[in-house]
């Protein structure tokens, strides 16, 4: 019975620190999709004439050739 107990502290401990870097790696990922996104925004705000209805519509470059 003590080793039965003890493998399962083992494994609730275990599903414990599983858990933890499962959210910290969610975490990770959605700040580092928050900054991926600002910087791509930022990046085509600087790079790309506002003006023009693509890059108003899609916040793109496409059309930076035509104009």
């Amino acid at each position: 019975i003590d080793i039965f107990f003890n493998l399962t502290n083992i494994f609730h401990s275990f599903v414990d620190v599983t858990t933890n870097i499962l959210i910290i790696f969610h975490i990770l990922h959605m700040f580092s999709t928050v900054v991926l996104n600002t910087s791509q925004s930022v990046r085509s705000k600087q790079f790309c004439n506002s003006s023009s209805v693509e890059n108003v519509r899609y916040g793109c470059c496409k059309d930076r050739a035509i104009n």
